[in-house]
């Protein structure tokens, strides 16, 4: 399955005994590196390696493992070692078996970052550790296990819901009564899902629940927002769309519709459906399926009496420029703050009387009336969402760059 799991690699270390005098007028470096932390995690990001879904408990299709350890004063030529072992594989493997080590040398106060890749589709399920040498000494030994992977649960074979065209007779404003209990299965989380929205819409890039409800108006389109987060190449999520209850036997616990994709990483998927003219008064629901296990499912109805909110004209963002980066030694004659060694600046100005709520890299900024943030950042192109409350909202992509200034104004 995973051939490379059993092969013991040694790697031969070559130990040097440095002889330094230490002259009467000279000065002993007394500097004493240290391990601070030791976490493992499904994926790390930016330049500073920190930790993204910490964790102890891994996928079986997990495509690697991740150990982040931080270093804290450490002098030149520190070695870092990471040894990884099968603790119990069951009888793909012997117990305690060796893995693979791999060293590290460093300085300073910094993450470290180790990785693991299986040389097959994925891990046994099992118990691991890893051990953490300093200079060849063990520091600590961090556990974690994998997960069998779960058995695929098929979906619920149900009748398809027809949606009859509107007639003179109007259905009951309320949904009879009657229908036999949803046939479904136990949802089995896969951890790869934050939570599910059900909403009258979405806004920008990044997929935001827009008016998020449980009672949707019988003109409304439905939206189902799934927040998924590290999910692994070709990882398929599927949304299945059902009439609980609309009013008639033969409409109990049909299946409307389904759509599925196919992605990976972290983000918000926006499951739709759209009636062909109106929706039934009653009772409705949606399943959210990965790799064709049930995960979770979300409960909602259709009222008569469902307001729809009224839609609101956009923030206009003004044109953009990039702005030439300060001195690096103090701050601009613009009056902006150095940017950090290995990051790029981004100006929010505000040219509005009211405060605005500013999204960018999954953090919120308030940004006050005619007021100015400033905002630091890797190198990249970051998604952002703005919006005032009653006033609007505006959605865009920011690319900043090494070392520059990105000017972001709002005015009326």
């Amino acid at each position: 399955m995973i051939q490379r799991l059993f092969k013991t690699r040694a790697i031969p270390l070559l130990l040097f005994l440095l002889v330094i005098p230490v002259l009467a007028c000279g000065l002993l470096n007394t500097q004493t590196a240290l391990i601070t932390n030791a976490v493992l995690s499904k994926d790390v990001q930016g330049a500073n390696l920190e930790p993204v879904g910490i964790t102890d408990t891994y996928s079986s299709d997990q495509q690697k493992f991740n150990a982040v350890i931080s270093v804290s004063n450490a002098p030149a030529n520190t070695v870092v070692k990471a040894v990884w072992t099968a603790i119990d594989v069951g009888s793909v493997a012997a117990a305690n078996t060796r893995i693979d080590q791999t060293e590290i040398k460093t300085e300073g106060t910094r993450n470290v970052h180790f990785t693991l890749s299986p040389d097959g589709p994925g891990w046994p399920a099992g118990t691991y550790q890893v051990d953490i040498y300093l200079n060849d000494k063990l520091d600590r030994t961090v556990k974690f296990s994998v997960a069998a992977a779960p058995t695929p649960t098929p979906r619920p074979a149900t009748a398809t819901l027809t949606l009859a065209p509107p007639t003179t007779t109007p259905r009951p404003a309320t949904p009879q009564t009657g229908c036999p209990p949803f046939p479904t299965a136990v949802a089995r989380p896969s951890g790869l899902i934050a939570n599910v929205t059900t909403a009258l819409g979405v806004k920008g890039d990044l997929k935001e629940p827009e008016n998020p409800t449980l009672v949707f108006p019988p003109s409304a389109t439905f939206h189902a927002v799934v927040a998924i987060q590290n999910a692994p190449p070709n990882t398929t999520f599927a949304a299945v769309w059902y009439a609980l209850d609309v009013g008639g036997a033969a409409d109990c616990n049909s299946e409307i519709d389904q759509t599925e994709l196919t992605t990976d990483g972290s983000r918000n998927l926006d499951f739709s459906l759209t009636p062909t003219n109106r929706w039934p008064v009653g009772s409705y629901r949606v399943e959210i399926y990965v790799n064709d296990v049930l995960d979770r499912a979300v409960n909602f109805s259709v009222s008569a009496s469902a307001a729809v909110p009224p839609t609101t004209a956009p923030i206009r963002p003004s044109a953009t420029a990039f702005v030439p980066p300060p001195p690096p030694t103090a701050t601009s004659t613009a009056g902006r703050p150095p940017i950090p060694a290995g990051q790029g600046g981004l100006m929010v100005v505000s040219r509005y009387g009211r405060e605005i709520n500013f999204t960018i890299n999954n953090k919120l900024y308030k940004i006050v009336p005619n007021g100015t943030e400033y905002i630091f950042l890797p190198p990249g192109k970051y998604p952002y969402s703005a919006n005032i409350p009653g006033i609007g909202s505006a959605n865009d992509i920011i690319e900043i760059q090494l070392g520059a200034w990105f000017t972001q104004t709002f005015s009326d």
